[in-house]
């Protein structure tokens, strides 16, 4: 983790970017620990789920997200992945794993028609 000094030189500052636990997956809260994949659906999505976790790209994403959402607080999961340029449906999935530790759910907002949950951060 590389640090930056405040403007008056005494503490050292962490980016949002530069979490701790940047390559690894984030804390596990309740609800959390789900199946990546449906009893029902094929092997190969078995092992791509697998392979997502084991290679740390779960939590990779969810410490971009983390990002995205202190960076654009009170968007929605649509709007992050825009911002982001990601699939929104991956945004949405790591969303509820940061919840309630990192971020909180706030008022809906119509968006083409549609309630949205907006995404804030803890």
């Amino acid at each position: 983790m590389s640090a930056h000094m405040h403007s008056d030189g005494n503490q050292p500052v962490k980016f949002p970017d530069q979490l701790d636990w940047l390559s690894a997956p984030p804390p596990i809260v309740a609800g959390s620990a789900r199946p990546r994949a449906r009893s029902t659906d094929p092997s190969t999505s078995h092992e791509a789920a697998e392979a997502m976790v084991s290679s740390g790209a779960i939590g990779r994403q969810a410490a971009e997200v983390l990002a995205a959402v202190q960076r654009w607080p009170g968007l929605t999961s649509l709007e992050l992945g825009a911002r982001m340029d990601i699939d929104r449906w991956a945004v949405a999935r790591r969303l509820p794993e940061l919840e309630p530790a990192h971020v909180r759910r706030g008022e809906p907002r119509v968006i083409n028609g549609r309630r949205h949950v907006t995404w804030w951060p803890r």
